[in-house]
């Protein structure tokens, strides 16, 4: 099985393959899988290409950091990507130019064809809650 070291080493190889994806364009960095408690944390730079026209972080943006947090995390724990069936977002807080948003992912159920997920992003900075969501994802893989 795939361990979230190898899991993120191999999407850092990715990355250089294929930069102009949006998930090589988000910049991750993975913070660290606990696979007991199935939860993952990763940090994204706030860039300039992802702010809106008001100067803070685009709120599509916002959902692709959380939906990206969850899927690493069902990722790492499953050992392959799963689909996205569903993901249902709460913004609280626009975030900040220049900030770091740092995502932490928990799996809440898996079973034998859905795994739920909930998430969160905080800006670093402050640390403040800006978004959370719940997720759905169609179980593929074999823990």
């Amino acid at each position: 099985m795939t361990s979230f070291k190898n899991y993120f080493e191999n999407f850092q190889a990715e990355k250089s393959e294929q930069p102009d994806r949006i998930n090589a364009l988000l910049d991750a960095e993975y913070v660290s899988f606990d696979r007991e408690n199935m939860t993952a944390v990763l940090e994204f730079p706030v860039k300039t290409w992802e702010l809106n026209r008001v100067g803070i972080l685009h709120g599509g943006l916002i959902s692709t950091m959380l939906d990206h947090a969850c899927g690493v995390c069902v990722a790492s724990l499953m050992s392959t990507w799963c689909p996205t069936v569903e993901l249902a977002v709460k913004f609280l807080r626009p975030g900040q130019p220049g900030d770091t948003i740092v995502a932490t992912s928990h799996i809440t159920y898996k079973g034998r064809r859905i795994i739920h997920v909930e998430a969160t992003l905080r800006g670093k900075a402050k640390g403040e809650l800006l978004a959370s969501c719940t997720s759905t994802y169609l179980n593929y893989g074999e823990e």
